[in-house]
């Protein structure tokens, strides 16, 4: 009996110690997930950023069914899709998602105008649309008889904004993940039903548009009618229309040019085939940007937003977001590229490797660069600098074009990756000196303050 105790007693001893380990390794879990979830806004990163990790995985697997299984020239009829929505999209915005977010009041019919303004627009974005049949030069004959889907997704997309606005300034980004997350297997569904049955371009359009209805329902449906609603006053036109509007007609041009002044180049220099592969490259080159800045932009910008009359404390909060972003850009591209290099051959096939590889090193630089340009427009935006925030737009687009239009014509898509590096280098060198400048001099936001002071 006593051999018997002597034998097993070693084992009863590691059975303790592994449970010891396992119990410590629960309870530095539980710690670390109650430090992250400790105070309103901890909660909200914590939230969003788990949710929004989950939307990329769901999102990058849709990437690579659809990579491998569509050729290069239906990708290209979708960015042409896409820039006719872009199109629509001028009159999308004029101001009143930045007029709702620098919005601290308690008046409630500030949100019921900014509601009405979302679906006017809309119905207006639609409208142009359908008018763009007129120019065939701008919507391919493959696109045409699809014209009204095209026309929906800015108005569903317009009955989504205010409501989930609101939702972000209230900091409820639990429930908005799983919104996102839920929207998101919509779209993965989507693809996986009708991919091989339909056009892949329309296989993608039709994912876009039931994303957009899951996602309207699941708000209205967490949000119910509370910021929905009919108001009317001059103080309302005021405030959304001379206060923000003004000054951001202008920008919402600038920025939609901007958005897809890569794909009207490569439209006018290049074939549909290379414009498709850019569209695929753009798939795989938002991952460092989605897993750094993207994350918590939604936080971040209404942090920005609340901290702005608390100098000290923007001043800090702005340090750490751009010290985090620019460490996890590095890490997360290197990481990246090590894995397209080893993964991506077996995974979208030899052919889709080859093409999206010879472009990945030129867009290398203006990967690095992205998330730090967007954690710069999202404390602009958060603190309602509208007029700053042009000037930063039409800097981007102009260089954009001046270096575009030799690069493109010349090495085509190679040369808008380069064209964009340039051009992000500039735009980052004049955001830098804006940034310290608006931190060193910035006073606190008053409501009686015109556009121009910003």
């Amino acid at each position: 009996m006593l051999e018997e105790y002597i034998s097993t007693r070693p084992l009863a001893e590691a059975m303790l110690l592994s449970s010891g380990l396992l119990k410590n390794s629960f309870a530095a879990v539980s710690s670390f997930l109650k430090r992250m979830t400790d105070g309103t806004r901890k909660k909200a990163v914590f939230y969003y950023a788990s949710s929004s990790l989950v939307c990329q995985c769901l999102r990058f697997l849709g990437v690579l069914i659809t990579t491998r299984a569509i050729v290069p020239e239906q990708f290209g009829l979708l960015a042409q899709a896409t820039l006719v929505i872009s199109i629509g999209g001028l009159c999308r915005e004029i101001g009143q998602s930045g007029a709702l977010v620098a919005y601290q009041g308690t008046d409630f019919r500030y949100v019921f105008f900014n509601f009405q303004l979302n679906l006017f627009l809309g119905l207006c974005a639609a409208a142009i649309v359908f008018g763009s049949l007129l120019t065939p030069q701008i919507v391919p004959a493959e696109l045409r008889q699809h014209i009204w889907l095209l026309a929906a997704i800015p108005v569903v997309d317009s009955l989504t904004s205010t409501n989930s606005l609101m939702l972000q300034k209230r900091f409820r980004f639990k429930v908005l993940g799983v919104a996102e997350i839920f929207s998101l297997f919509v779209w993965l569904m989507t693809i996986c039903l009708t991919i091989g049955r339909a056009p892949g371009f329309l296989v993608l359009l039709l994912a876009q548009f039931a994303e957009g209805i899951c996602r309207c329902l699941l708000l209205f449906a967490i949000a119910g009618w509370q910021f929905t609603g009919v108001a009317a006053g001059k103080d309302l036109s005021h405030y959304y229309f001379y206060r923000f509007a003004r000054p951001v007609i202008p920008l919402v041009v600038l920025q939609s040019l901007l958005a897809r002044s890569d794909f009207l180049l490569l439209s006018v220099f290049s074939t549909t085939r290379e414009l498709g592969t850019y569209e695929r490259l753009g798939q795989f080159s938002r991952i460092p940007t989605s897993l750094t800045v993207n994350l918590c932009d939604k936080v971040l910008m209404h942090s920005y937003s609340h901290s702005q009359n608390d100098l000290p404390v923007l001043r800090n909060l702005v340090k750490k977001s751009m010290l985090l972003i620019m460490l996890g850009v590095i890490l997360i591209t290197s990481a990246v590229t090590i894995g397209l290099v080893i993964f991506l051959k077996p995974l979208v096939g030899a052919d889709w490797a080859r093409l999206i590889m010879n472009l990945w090193w030129f867009g290398i630089p203006i990967l690095l660069m992205t998330p730090i340009l967007f954690n710069t427009t999202l404390f602009l935006s958060g603190l309602g600098m509208q007029v700053q925030l042009l000037r930063n737009s039409a800097l981007n687009l102009l260089t954009d074009l001046v270096f575009g239009l030799p690069l493109v014509a010349a090495f085509g898509a190679r040369g808008m990756l380069l064209a964009k590096s340039l051009s992000g280098a500039c735009v980052l060198g004049y955001q830098a000196h804006v940034l310290h400048r608006k931190l060193t001099l910035l006073t606190p936001f008053h409501e009686s303050e015109q556009p121009g002071s910003r």
